[in-house]
């Protein structure tokens, strides 16, 4: 029974561990949103808007959202 016992105490930590280091991850990885101070136009295709935010926001990726349903603008993604 002891043998059991152990055997749990050290899949919960292996488990705990885990659980912590894919909160990190996660974590490292959140980006925050802000408008393209480059972009001018409407946004039709997001690889063009992605283009743009790397070249020229400097950002790490970017896409294009719906403002309002007749308005389409250029958002760039920043680490945060």
């Amino acid at each position: 029974m002891a043998r059991i016992n152990a055997y749990s105490k050290l899949f919960l930590a292996v488990l705990f561990c885990f659980l912590l280091a894919s909160a990190e991850i996660v974590a490292a990885k959140k980006l925050c949103e802000r408008k393209s101070k480059t972009w001018s136009g409407a946004c039709i295709m997001s690889k063009n808007c992605k283009k743009e935010c790397k070249k020229k926001d400097h950002a790490e990726t970017g896409e294009c959202h719906s403002v309002n349903i007749f308005n389409r603008q250029c958002f760039c993604h920043f680490k945060c």
